[in-house]
């Protein structure tokens, strides 16, 4: 497995974090240097979000270097921050994930994250200020999957329906949430 060194001023074995997920092979990991990651600095977003991991960019483990407090992935409200495609036993960690707006791809759920069919794991990471209409911090769509928060803080996330800080839907899948915080969220319905 190799590891990807991404740095606020591009100057690391990738230019963007996008850049160095999409050259991961299984099992690689990316490791983010300390600073805030926008938008409009990495130019890699689309709709589907400002970070991708896609089927096939499967075991990639996307982490900070310094932590939460030292790594921003900031979406200046242009789409979500963190999308993940089906089954991909990713792992996310350490990173303040912030003003991520759910696109209407998607049906507006999960305007800081958000995971279909998962086999996925996010740790050590602060959900701020992020927005759509089902899941403001997280959206996930459980399916046959399973999916792990573990010491997360989920503050000031809103949607115009369900699940301020975490929305979840559909079928016989499970999620497990340990150790993480949830204050100051809003859910316009539940």
């Amino acid at each position: 497995a190799r590891t990807w060194r991404v740095t606020v001023d591009a100057t690391g074995d990738a230019p963007t974090i996008q850049a160095a997920i999409d050259s991961c092979a299984a099992g690689d990991s990316v490791v983010v240097g300390p600073g805030r990651y926008t938008w409009t600095g990495q130019g890699t977003g689309n709709e589907m979000g400002f970070i991708r991991m896609m089927r096939g960019q499967e075991r990639i483990t996307l982490c900070s270097e310094l932590g939460r407090d030292a790594t921003i992935l900031d979406a200046e409200y242009r789409s979500r921050v963190v999308y993940l495609q089906g089954m991909n036993f990713a792992t996310v960690d350490g990173f303040t994930i912030t003003r991520g707006d759910a696109p209407d791809w998607g049906d507006r759920c999960g305007g800081g994250l958000f995971t279909h069919i998962p086999r996925d794991r996010v740790r050590n990471c602060a959900f701020v200020a992020n927005r759509g209409e089902f899941g403001g911090g997280v959206s996930c769509v459980v399916n046959d999957g399973y999916f792990y928060l573990e010491n997360c803080v989920f503050t000031g996330n809103t949607v115009t329906r369900y699940g301020g800080a975490v929305g979840l839907a559909n079928g016989t899948g499970s999620i497990h949430v340990r150790d993480c915080t949830m204050t100051g969220n809003a859910a316009g319905l539940d």
